[in-house]
Parts: C-alpha cells; sequence; structure tokens
C-alpha cells in the first residue's frame, strides 16, 4: 500500500494544475481502507488497530506497530493493554528482545471487526467515486458567460 506522503508528492508532480484542486478526492480513493480511523477518530486504539487490519496475518513488533501508526512509544505502551486484555492481539514469537505481535483472528470481536472494516471501506469507496463522478461532471459542465467577463 501506498503512503499518503508519497501519494501526496506524486500528485504534486505528475498532475496538472487543473486536477491538483481534486486531489482530496484522489487520496480519499487510495486510502478508503482507513474506514475505522474515517469513522471513529485517530485515537491511539484506532490507528493500531486500523494498522493491524490492512496488514492482517503479520506481526510486528510494538515498536513498529508505533511507527506505522504515526503514534508514540509512550502511548501504545498506554494503549496496548487494552488490547490484549480484550484479546484483540496476540504475541506470535520473539525476535532478540523485541515480542512481535499481531490481531487474533480467532477472536470473535476481531472477526466483527473485520466485517466492519470491509462493508465500510466498501460505502467509502462507493462514496468516494460518486463524489468523484460529481467533480468530473461538473468539471465539463460550460462555464457561464458571465464568468469570463474582467471587472
Amino acid at each position: 500500500m501506498t503512503s499518503g506522503a508519497g501519494i501526496s508528492a506524486m500528485l504534486n508532480t505528475y498532475t496538472p494544475y487543473c486536477a491538483k484542486n481534486f486531489r482530496p478526492l484522489i487520496f480519499q480513493a487510495f486510502t478508503h481502507n482507513m474506514a475505522l480511523k474515517h469513522i471513529f477518530g485517530e485515537t491511539p486504539a484506532i490507528k493500531m488497530l486500523d494498522f493491524l487490519i490492512d496488514h492482517l496475518g503479520y506481526d510486528y513488533s510494538k515498536t513498529e506497530i508505533a511507527e506505522h501508526a504515526g503514534i508514540g512509544w509512550t502511548t501504545i505502551n498506554r494503549h496496548w493493554r487494552i488490547l490484549e486484555e480484550w484479546n484483540l492481539v496476540i504475541p506470535t514469537r520473539k525476535i532478540g528482545r523485541a515480542m512481535l505481535y499481531k490481531l487474533n483472528e480467532e477472536s470473535q470481536i476481531v472477526a466483527q471487526l473485520l466485517k466492519f472494516d470491509e462493508v465500510a471501506s466498501v460505502y467509502m469507496s462507493e462514496r468516494t467515486s460518486e463524489q468523484e463522478l460529481r467533480v468530473t461532471a461538473a468539471m465539463h459542465e460550460p462555464v457561464p458567460a458571465a464568468a469570463h467577463s474582467v471587472a
């Protein structure tokens, strides 16, 4: 998956001026998998869950999760205990001193979160497509003659 910063840089470099006005819509299309954050906000727990959902089946250290979720080490340690208590994450293996974790796919709560994220992602994608169609249609509408006059 391409990062948001990478997409933004790509759009700045390769899109003509008129298309830059519609960058938010294009950006949403690339990032529609962030449904949890979009709906529930960017709390640390949501950021961690969203990252783990987007990388389902892979295990990461808490440091890697913090880095990729965009939260600090202190913050992840404050909120991690809740994820463990609710059995949302499980340890998978240890590499050196680092314990690796992944989303607990056997948890009924995680199963429901995955279903919700899938439905919400489809909804967001459809909504983004509808917005893009409206923007495209608006771009092709003729400009009224009064808009061309200079005062």
